[in-house]
């Protein structure tokens, strides 16, 4: 909790900061005139994320391992993320957005007392090298619903395809935990949007998605699966081609149930056998700078 609260304290303190820059290139809500009926915007953000909260369980008879208090995830780690938006039309009113977002801490625990992890035991006084990642691409859709003076508000749909990999591996000893999967999830999106005179901005943005029902994955199983990307950001013109802003973002999500369909690969939970349950909760907070070109 004190990390978090260092965290926002930081991020008011830089976005206090940027609401101050006077604006380069003058406000862009009080322009007129028709605009090109494609605009490419890239950005990038640099940072730093923390993890509040991480745990993760194979099987109903296996001990919850705690990623930060006993994985070595309470320190800070890089952030960064890459994104292109193209508005479509002169109005600009919809939006197409592609998004390459990493996410992966790798760390090395002494283990304090014996954990069962999936079908691996490992004991007090081994060192253990960790690696969780959480890579997600994600194409987004959206639809402006209100634009109004200074006001923009975005609505629409997102089709996430995530990447995760999970290791557990024994400095010392044959222990190995391997847990890999892929797949394609359905997110709903909404962002909003005012612009001060002089150009600078404030943003909001989201992307979740909560589920309790097989049909949404595919799956032949029961599940509970939620994700979620939030941040509000504070940014202004410096250049009449270039926004910078800072960004206070949250992402996380997990998925809790019993997997009955037969294993396919290798590398997938072997806890349970024929009926593998899997929890797994993560939640992290980024301090990120970002920079957009406006093409």
């Amino acid at each position: 909790m004190k990390r978090i609260v260092a965290v926002v304290v930081l991020a008011c303190a830089v976005a206090a900061g940027a609401l101050a820059v006077p604006p380069a290139g003058g406000s862009q809500a009080g322009s007129s005139g028709p605009g090109p009926a494609i605009k490419v915007t890239p950005s990038l953000e640099l940072g730093f994320v923390d993890v509040p909260h991480h745990t993760i369980q194979f099987g109903e008879g296996t001990d919850t391992f705690d990623y930060v208090t006993q994985g070595g995830q309470e320190i800070l780690f890089p952030f960064r993320r890459l994104r292109v938006d193209v508005g479509i039309g002169q109005a600009q009113r919809h939006r197409v957005s592609l998004l390459y977002q990493p996410l992966a801490f790798t760390t090395v625990t002494q283990m304090e007392r014996t954990l069962t992890i999936d079908t691996e035991t490992f004991e007090a006084g081994q060192v253990v090298h960790l690696v969780y990642g959480f890579d997600f691409w994600r194409g987004t859709w959206a639809y402006r619903v209100v634009d109004r003076g200074p006001w923009e508000v975005d609505t629409g749909l997102s089709l996430q395809i995530r990447n995760a990999t999970i290791q557990f591996r024994a400095q010392e000893g044959d222990e190995l935990v391997i847990s890999q999967d892929n797949g394609p999830v359905p997110i709903l999106h909404a962002r909003g949007r005012y612009t001060l005179d002089g150009g600078v901005w404030l943003e909001a943005e989201a992307d979740g998605f909560y589920a309790s029902n097989a049909f949404f994955n595919g799956a032949d199983y029961p599940f509970t699966g939620w994700i979620w990307d939030a941040a509000v950001s504070s940014g202004a013109p410096v250049h009449p081609l270039t926004d910078v802003y800072l960004t206070v973002r949250s992402i996380g999500g997990g998925a809790r149930g019993t997997s009955t369909s037969p294993r396919d690969t290798w590398t997938q939970s072997q806890a349970g056998g024929d009926a593998r349950y899997t929890s797994n909760s993560l939640a992290t907070v980024a301090v990120t700078v970002g920079a957009r070109l406006k093409l």
